[in-house]
């Protein structure tokens, strides 16, 4: 208990992106069973953005990742002396893998709940495995059952991420700097963290150049350092300016941009993820990866995918062209880009 008499909840998550913008469920759910509680949530540096300012968590721990110093005696004494003041009493891995295990057995908790399938042998930490459920199941079903544990059912399935104050402003300032006065943008994420997930950049091209002409929409390239490349390929083939994020604003700052989005096209990725959570009209092109599991919850979010006998091959593609990201093709875009426009932003 906290020394106020609170029952102190750990939530570990540490990463990726979409994977916290997807635990989200489960940590609403949980704030609304136990609303008295404690709950704090771990999360590395990298994916921090989506919950910081979360308003279901008291305090959110930041462990910063060095893996050559993860599992020595030093990194587990060093985070049992972050997590010892909390006292906690329950800790929920709901991402599964060695350093998840290391923070959930560093908490100390009496009670320390991991999935029955974790990985890296991050079973051993736990001493309440959750069993695994049908094969098809969501991972946002699967983060829910980790709560049937605690006893709370929950029907709630909207994901949640905040947005700041500091991030409205850098983009704000970005927007200034381009010139943009229009209210309507459309944001394009144009590679997911795999090769095989990059839709071609004619179709991008070609989405870039409908956003004006149909919809009236200035498109708008979202992502990282790491897709400078991409961006870069669009732009030579667009015969108009399209406005430029990429590597230029934090990730809390795409998380502003993505909310001032009439609509976000990309690949499975935390991107999308983002932008289903906020209740902007997102297109999800999935080639390796399934959206029966992954895809963001809400019916304001639409999954094309071109499936192929080799799907899903996740993170070790059988082909050498990705075919089935080439399949999906543009028109499908467009037509899920008019339905979900005229329906509007979900919230």
């Amino acid at each position: 208990m906290t020394p106020d008499g609170r029952r102190s909840i750990l939530v570990i998550r540490l990463s990726a992106i979409g994977d916290c913008v997807m635990t989200s469920p489960a940590v609403a759910a949980l704030r609304e069973a136990c609303p008295d509680d404690f709950i704090a949530w771990v999360v590395e540096p990298k994916s921090a953005p989506v919950v910081v300012g979360s308003e279901y968590v008291d305090e959110v721990i930041v462990w910063e990742r060095r893996a050559d110093s993860y599992f020595t005696p030093g990194a587990m004494a060093n985070m049992q002396r972050r997590l010892r003041p909390y006292s906690f009493d329950v800790a929920l891995d709901f991402h599964g893998i060695a350093r998840s295990a290391l923070v959930s057995a560093a908490s100390k908790a009496p009670d320390r709940i991991a999935f029955l399938d974790a990985r890296e042998g991050a079973t051993l930490a736990a001493n309440d495995l959750i069993a695994m459920g049908w094969a098809g199941e969501s991972v946002v079903e699967r983060n829910m059952r980790m709560l049937q544990a605690l006893g709370i059912e929950s029907t709630a399935r909207r994901c949640y991420v905040p947005v700041s104050d500091e991030g409205r402003a850098e983009v704000d300032e970005l927007l200034e700097a381009e010139g943009h006065r229009e209210s309507g943008l459309l944001g394009l994420h144009l590679r997911g963290s795999w090769a095989h997930k990059f839709w071609p950049t004619d179709r991008w091209a070609a989405i870039a150049h409908m956003a004006r002409d149909r919809w009236g929409l200035v498109p708008m390239i979202l992502g990282g350092p790491a897709d400078r490349p991409d961006a870069e390929a669009l732009m030579a083939r667009c015969d108009r300016p399209l406005i430029d994020t990429v590597g230029r604003i934090s990730l809390g700052g795409c998380v502003a941009a993505i909310e001032r989005c009439s609509a976000v096209v990309g690949p499975d990725t935390g991107t999308i993820h983002i932008s289903g959570a906020l209740g902007v009209p997102t297109v999800c092109l999935f080639g390796p990866t399934s959206p029966e599991l992954l895809k963001p919850p809400g019916e304001h979010v639409r999954a094309l995918i071109h499936r192929m006998h080799c799907h899903p091959c996740v993170r070790r593609p059988t082909c050498r062209n990705y075919e089935c990201m080439h399949e999906l093709r543009t028109e499908w875009v467009v037509e899920a880009l008019d339905e979900l426009l005229a329906r509007g932003r979900a919230y």
